[in-house]
C-alpha cells in the first residue's frame, strides 16, 4: 500500500523504554506470528525445485502447512510438535520414523522470532546433508514472518494514529493528559508548528477517495514544493486532511497547485503544540464554510477570510434570530424582488457608501439605486444609508448565505 510511504515517521520505541511499556501493549496485541500456508507455501515450492528434495512446514500447532506433497498439507507431524517443545533440531535418522507419527528421515529445525517457536521447517534426507539448506529455508521463514508483522504493524499503527488524530482535532474541550502523553507516538511536539489543509475533490466523482489512496504521488509533489513533513488523515465526511509540520508560510495554495483540476483546498491558521493544530483544523473548517461568502473560490486561506470564519461561529439560533429581524420584511432570497435588494446592499456596502460606484457595479441608474435604498430602508425598518444601518444588512445577508453551509459541515 502506497499510503504507508507518505506518512509521518514513528519510531518504534524501545521495549524496556517508558513510552515502549505503554506503547507496545496497544500496537503489537494481537498482531500474532502465525505461519500460514499462504506465507509458507511459495517458500516450500521454491526450495524443492531447487533441492529436489521434500521440504515441510509446520506451524507452532505441529500441522504441516506448506509441503512439496501436497498429501502432506493438514497432517500432524509429531517429530515437529516434539522440536516446538524443546526449541532444538531434531534429526530423524532411517529406522527412527517407527518413534515418530507423520515423519520420515531428515533434519526439523525451530523457526523461532523474537525468541520464540513459531513453527518447524523440515527437509527430507541424510540430515547431516540437509542440514545447512534446513538452515537457509528457515531464515527464509523467519523473514517472512517479520515482513508479514511488519506490515501488520504498519497497518495498526496507522490506524491508531488515524484514531488518534480524528478524536484530537475533532473533540470539543480540554485536550486530556493522557493524550498529551501519546502525542509523541505520532510525532507530534508541543514545540512544532502545525498547518491543516482540507481537501475537497470535484463533486459526484470518487476523485478525493482515489488521490488519497495513493497518497504518495501528492506528497512527493508537495515535498518538490519544499513541503518536507506531511501528514495524510481521512478522508473525513467527505474532506481529505493534511497536516503539513512546520510549514515556512500559508500553504492553501501550494497543496492547490499540487492536486488534479477541479480540487478545492482550505488552509487553517498555522498553531504551535497540539491547541494550534486543534485550532488549525477548525479554522480550515470555517474557511471552507466561509467560501460560501465568496463564489466558492478553490482556494481558500484562514487568514484572508477572518470576518467570514467569525460569521460561521455564531450559533444557528442567534443566526435565525437575527436574520428574520433584519431581512425579515424583504423579499424572499430566492425571489428576482429579494436577490435585486440584497445585491443592492452588497454593492453598495462593497463600494463604501459611494452610490454612483455601486449603481455602476449593479449596471444600474443611480436614481434607481436611491429608490432601492429607499425601499430596503423601508420594508426593513433599518436604513441603509447610515453606516450602523448598512452594516447590519450587511451581516444579515452573508449569514442568511452562509447559514445552510455551517449546517452541511457541522459547526454547529
Amino acid at each position: 500500500m502506497a499510503r504507508g510511504a507518505c506518512r509521518m515517521p514513528v519510531a518504534l520505541p524501545a521495549a524496556g523504554s517508558q513510552a515502549g511499556r505503554r506503547a507496545l501493549p496497544r500496537w503489537w496485541e494481537g498482531i500474532t506470528l502465525r505461519i500460514t500456508s499462504e506465507l509458507a507455501q511459495p517458500i516450500a515450492d521454491r526450495a524443492v525445485t531447487i533441492l529436489q528434495r521434500n521440504v515441510n512446514i509446520m506451524d507452532e500447532d505441529g500441522v504441516i502447512v506448506a509441503s512439496g506433497d501436497p498429501t502432506r498439507i493438514g497432517s500432524f507431524h509429531q517429530a515437529a510438535a516434539q522440536v516446538i517443545r524443546s526449541n532444538r533440531r531434531l534429526d530423524i535418522y532411517p529406522g527412527d520414523e517407527e518413534r515418530w507419527v507423520g515423519v520420515r528421515p531428515g533434519v526439523n529445525l525451530p523457526i523461532q522470532v523474537d525468541g520464540r517457536t513459531v513453527g518447524v521447517v523440515g527437509i527430507t534426507g541424510p540430515p547431516d546433508q540437509v542440514g545447512p539448506f534446513g538452515e537457509l529455508i528457515r531464515e527464509m521463514v523467519s523473514l517472512a514472518l517479520m515482513q508479514r508483522r511488519a506490515e501488520e504493524l504498519e497497518r495498526v499503527r496507522l490506524m491508531a494514529r488515524e484514531s488518534f488524530l480524528r478524536t484530537l482535532l475533532t473533540s470539543k474541550g480540554p485536550i486530556g493528559e493522557r493524550m498529551v502523553q501519546d502525542a509523541p507516538l505520532y510525532d507530534l511536539s508541543p514545540d512544532s508548528a502545525y498547518q491543516v489543509l482540507l481537501c475537497q475533490g470535484p463533486r459526484g466523482t470518487d476523485g478525493l477517495s482515489r488521490i488519497w489512496a495513493e497518497s504518495e504521488w501528492l506528497a512527493q509533489r508537495l515535498q518538490r514544493g519544499g513541503i518536507d513533513r506531511i501528514t495524510f488523515a481521512g478522508p473525513w465526511n467527505g474532506l481529505g486532511v493534511v497536516i503539513a509540520t512546520d510549514p515556512p508560510r500559508d500553504l492553501s495554495a501550494v497543496l492547490l497547485e499540487a492536486l488534479p483540476k477541479g480540487f478545492a483546498v482550505a488552509g487553517g491558521l498555522i498553531g504551535r503544540g497540539l491547541v494550534g493544530l486543534r485550532r488549525s483544523y477548525e479554522t480550515a473548517l470555517q474557511s471552507f464554510a466561509a467560501g460560501r461568502l465568496h463564489g466558492n473560490p478553490v482556494a481558500l486561506s484562514a487568514y484572508r477570510l477572518r470576518l467570514s470564519r467569525l460569521l460561521t461561529t455564531l450559533p444557528p439560533s442567534e443566526v435565525a434570530e437575527f436574520v428574520a429581524g433584519m431581512l425579515g420584511g424583504l423579499p424572499a432570497a430566492d425571489s428576482r424582488e429579494g436577490r435585486l435588494l440584497r445585491e443592492t446592499v452588497l454593492a453598495y456596502a462593497e463600494e463604501g457608501l459611494n452610490s454612483t460606484g455601486a449603481a455602476d457595479r449593479l449596471g444600474i441608474h443611480r436614481h434607481t439605486l436611491v429608490h432601492r435604498l429607499g425601499a430596503i430602508a423601508e420594508r426593513s425598518g433599518t436604513d441603509p444609508r447610515c453606516w450602523e444601518g448598512l452594516l447590519s444588512l450587511y451581516l444579515a445577508i452573508q449569514l442568511e448565505r452562509l447559514f445552510g453551509q455551517s449546517v452541511e459541515y457541522g459547526l454547529q
